[in-house]
C-alpha cells in the first residue's frame, strides 16, 4: 500500500522493510493516519528485541534507519 505524505508517494512495506534491517526490531506493524497538514502520517508500532530497551534514543534511531533506507527512493 502506498500512501501520500506531506506530497510524498511512500510504501508502508518500505518502511517496514527499512526498520527491519535495525538489530532492535523483533517486529512491527506500520500504518498511515490522517495529518492536517501532512495528509497522511506514517506510524510505526514497533516491539524491541529482548537486548534492546524501548527509550526515546531507539525511536530517534529507529527514525533515522527509516530516513536513511528510503529516503533516496521516495518520490513526489
Amino acid at each position: 500500500m502506498w500512501v501520500i505524505s506531506a506530497g510524498y508517494r511512500i510504501g508502508l512495506f518500505d518502511v517496514e522493510s527499512a526498520l527491519a534491517e535495525h538489530p532492535a526490531l523483533l517486529e512491527a506493524a506500520i500504518v498511515a493516519s490522517p495529518d492536517p497538514v501532512r495528509g497522511k502520517m506514517i506510524k510505526a508500532c514497533m516491539s524491541p528485541t529482548p537486548s534492546y530497551q524501548p527509550s526515546e534514543q531507539l525511536a530517534a534511531e529507529m527514525q533515522g534507519q527509516v530516513k536513511t533506507v528510503i529516503a533516496p527512493s521516495i518520490a513526489p
